[in-house]
């Protein structure tokens, strides 16, 4: 195992049997997961937590994966790399991606090699 898939990520994403499924693979692959289903739980986590990425979820239920990041920056946090995820139709994915300076986009479902890829090309 090499030393990217040690890295921490955090994963922030509101349905559960989802991000239930993402910690299981990416523990498989030897990353160490944190799961935050709310903004809050998120922000808690980053401050919490030495995250070396974050998978984010651009719709969180009622809240925007977005204002996650203005939060973190607002605070002074320095963010790690930020890989979006989301279901979203692929244009406005792309605009949110570039808007968060994202290092990756993915589209739900995600492919598990797409997804370790992406983690360890923003490790990098």
């Amino acid at each position: 195992m090499d030393a990217t898939n040690r890295a921490k990520i955090l994963l922030v994403e509101d349905e559960a049997a989802l991000a239930e499924n993402t910690r299981l693979l990416l523990n498989l692959q030897g990353f160490e997961v944190v799961w935050a289903s709310t903004i809050g739980s998120a922000l808690i986590a980053l401050e919490s937590d030495d995250v070396d990425v974050i998978l984010l979820d651009l719709r969180l239920g009622e809240e925007d994966g977005a204002s996650l990041l203005d939060a973190a920056l607002a605070c002074g946090r320095k963010l790690p790399p930020v890989i979006v995820v989301s279901a979203e139709p692929d244009y406005e994915i792309a605009i949110a991606a570039k808007v968060l300076q994202a290092v990756a986009l993915l589209r739900k479902p995600c492919g598990a090699l797409r997804m370790k890829a992406a983690i360890q090309n923003a490790l990098r």
